[in-house]
C-alpha cells in the first residue's frame, strides 16, 4: 500500500462519526481573507466517497473560480469543460488521478465527439462525464458555516454559483440524471515532494506522446 493510498484511508476513517470543517481541509489554494470549500463526489462505489478542497480569496469569487484556481493547483484532479456561453462555464466531467501516475485528461475514442463520449487518459483513473445522455455535475450548496451542512440544490451552475467567506460547495455526479446528494467528506491530500515529481514526469511522457 502506497503513501498516498493509506493517507486516503487514515482521513477517511478520521472522519467517520464526526462533522467535516474548514479545519480537516489539507489542500488549501489561493490566498486571502476569505475561505471557502468544494468537495467533488464522483458517485462511483469507490472511496474515499467525495475529496475536499479548501479556497482563499480577496473580492469576489464564484464555484467556477474556485474550481479553475484547484484544478490548476491539484496536478491530479483535472475537469472537461466547454466554451463559455450564456450560463456561463458547461462543466461535463471531472477525473482525479488516484495513482499520482501523472498521466490525465481525457479525450475521444472516436470520430463522434460527444461530451458523453470522452473517456479518461488513463483507464484506472476516476472519472465521470456526462451532459446529454449519461448523467450530468450537479452543483449542491451548503450552508454557511465553518463546518459542512444543509445541503441543497443549486439553482445554477458554477459560473453563477457566486461564494462568500465560509461557503460550502459541492459538485456530486447524477448517473442518469438522478440526483445523488453530498455523502462523507474527505480531505483531498497534500501530495508528497515524490508523488509531485512522479506526476510531473508522468505529465511530461503525456506531452511527449501527443506530440509524436
Amino acid at each position: 500500500m502506497n503513501k498516498l493510498t493509506t493517507s486516503f484511508l487514515v482521513l477517511a476513517l478520521s472522519s467517520l462519526g464526526w462533522s467535516f470543517g474548514f479545519s480537516d481541509v489539507q489542500f488549501w489554494v489561493g490566498s486571502g481573507s476569505n475561505q471557502a470549500a468544494l468537495a467533488v463526489q464522483w458517485n462511483d462505489g469507490q472511496t474515499p466517497q467525495a475529496l475536499v478542497w479548501g479556497y482563499r480569496w480577496d473580492g469576489t469569487a464564484n464555484t467556477e473560480t474556485m474550481l479553475q484556481a484547484i484544478d490548476s493547483a491539484d496536478a491530479r484532479l483535472f475537469k472537461y469543460a466547454g466554451t463559455p456561453g450564456q450560463f456561463g462555464l458547461p462543466l461535463y466531467g471531472i477525473g482525479y488521478d488516484t495513482n499520482s501516475s501523472g498521466v490525465t485528461g481525457a479525450g475521444f475514442t472516436n470520430s463522434t465527439s460527444v461530451p458523453d463520449n470522452a473517456t479518461a487518459n488513463d483507464p484506472t483513473d476516476r472519472w465521470k462525464v456526462g451532459w446529454t445522455s449519461l448523467g450530468f455535475w450537479e452543483l449542491y450548496e451548503g450552508a454557511n458555516g465553518t463546518t459542512a451542512g444543509g445541503w441543497a440544490g443549486a439553482q445554477t451552475g458554477v459560473t453563477g454559483s457566486t461564494i462568500a467567506n465560509n461557503d460550502w460547495r459541492a459538485l456530486s455526479f447524477a448517473p442518469g440524471f438522478s440526483s445523488q446528494g453530498v455523502g462523507t467528506l474527505t480531505a483531498a491530500p497534500v501530495p508528497e515532494p515524490a508523488t509531485l515529481l512522479f506526476v510531473g514526469l508522468g505529465l511530461a511522457a503525456l506531452a511527449k506522446r501527443r506530440r509524436a
